[in-house]
């Protein structure tokens, strides 16, 4: 009898250490995810407070019944013969046996359907945490690869600038000299009339040499001479 009672109180008592258990693992769940489980944890605690007070109102019924059932037969009993003592605890020990299969299926019912929420809130969570790193994956990577084209962009615009600066110290220098200004020039004004008339000497005629008055030995050459019809 004294047997049996103490392996119920020990059912008990292991019964409130998984609970413990239960709680550490939640509250360790909670430290990588954050606010993520905090309503598994807050889910977590009512279940178990609501097992505890289960546990309580079965172990205090089933003990108020068995004392019942004890002090009855101690009634039936007292004036009956030591054959019936006997009769009388292994009715005792069928009452602990009893409530001790009873205690321990509420108990692994209540543990299995717990264990099961727990289950379906961490893999809702999850889910959500796989969705949030691929959501945040595609932003990151569309990001970079924004930044890659603005990238190539000023790259280009920078060369651009180079060339231009390089072609801006070449004509600062083409102009600072005196020679290289006048070659300039006639470039200049060759292509002009190259993209006016064509290549065509009977319209026009560079370095063209032009013969002074009779009596005067001295010439000059030009440019660059249009002919009149």
């Amino acid at each position: 009898m004294f047997l049996a009672l103490t392996d119920t109180l020990s059912i008990i008592l292991l019964s409130l250490v998984l609970l413990g258990i239960v709680v550490n693992i939640v509250l360790q769940l909670k430290k990588p995810f954050g606010a993520e489980l905090d309503n598994v944890e807050s889910t977590t605690l009512a279940k178990i407070d609501q097992m505890k007070t289960d546990v309580i109102r079965t172990v205090y019924d089933s003990m108020l019944k068995f004392n019942q059932d004890v002090n009855n037969l101690l009634r039936e009993t007292s004036d009956k013969s030591g054959e019936n003592i006997t009769e009388f605890r292994i009715n005792v020990n069928k009452e602990l046996i009893g409530f001790q299969e009873k205690l321990t299926g509420k108990l692994q019912e209540d543990f299995k359907k717990l264990t099961d929420e727990v289950n379906q809130k961490l893999y809702k969570i999850n889910e959500d945490v796989d969705d949030r790193l691929q959501k945040g994956f595609r932003s990151t990577n569309e990001t970079f690869i924004q930044i890659v084209e603005r990238v190539k962009i000023i790259d280009e615009a920078q060369k651009k600038i180079e060339s231009l600066s390089n072609e801006m110290i070449s004509l600062q220098n083409i102009l600072s000299n005196n020679q290289a200004r006048g070659s300039f020039g006639e470039y200049q004004l060759n292509q002009l009339l190259f993209s006016v008339f064509g290549d065509n000497n009977k319209i026009y005629e560079i370095q063209h040499t032009i013969k002074e008055a009779r009596g005067k030995q001295e010439s000059v050459r030009a440019d660059a001479v249009i002919f009149m019809p």
